[in-house]
């Protein structure tokens, strides 16, 4: 009885070994769940009303569809959802500024949609004083009612995703901009 308690307590420690590492390698088939920004860009771009930044209204469909027209080298475009309140929005801005002319020679454009200001006219001028001085050349839009993040089902910020030329989703993520996963997928792969 006596070595057979023994051998169980040596046996228990391989177990509990092997089922963590089952746990981990099969984790994905076990909890598989989609990744949180896919059923953000599982969807078709809606037709949701946003302003520009002089306050005109307009489409995110019809404002991407334009920036294609405008710029016939412009394969993708990288779409960032951010709000002044949210500090790492507010922090990866510059950095898109300073990217911007590198990406737009590499076939990607940049642009950005605001949450937090677009109530009245007074926000939206706060914001357009502040983009004016960290990021003059970066398109803005304006979401007046947050119908767009509701539609997409955006759950946090700072929410980044890109568009294809077909206008179809192909890429999102949550959180902090990964700039050399951009950089990899859509600026030096295309050089190739």
């Amino acid at each position: 009885m006596g070595q057979t308690r023994s051998r169980l307590w040596l046996l228990a420690p391989a177990l509990l070994l092997f089922a963590g590492l089952w746990i981990f390698l099969f984790r994905g088939a076990l909890f598989s769940q989609p990744s949180p920004f896919e059923s953000a860009i599982a969807q078709d771009i809606p037709d949701s009303r946003l302003l520009q930044k002089e306050g005109q209204e307009t489409t995110l469909r019809t404002a991407l569809r334009e920036s294609f027209e405008r710029s016939p080298q412009v394969e993708h475009i990288l779409v960032s959802f951010w709000a002044t309140w949210c500090a790492p929005c507010v922090a990866e801005i510059p950095t898109l500024q300073e990217k911007r002319p590198l990406y737009l020679s590499k076939g990607l454009e940049i642009q950005l949609i605001n949450f937090d200001a677009a109530h009245t006219s007074e926000d939206r001028a706060k914001v357009k004083a502040w983009l004016d001085e960290h990021a003059p050349v970066l398109s803005t839009l304006f979401d007046p009612q947050d119908l767009l993040i509701q539609g997409l089902e955006i759950s946090a910020l700072p929410f980044n995703a890109v568009v294809d030329r077909n206008l179809k989703w192909v890429w999102g993520d949550y959180g902090t901009l990964d700039f050399e996963k951009i950089e990899k997928e859509f600026i030096y792969r295309r050089a190739k």
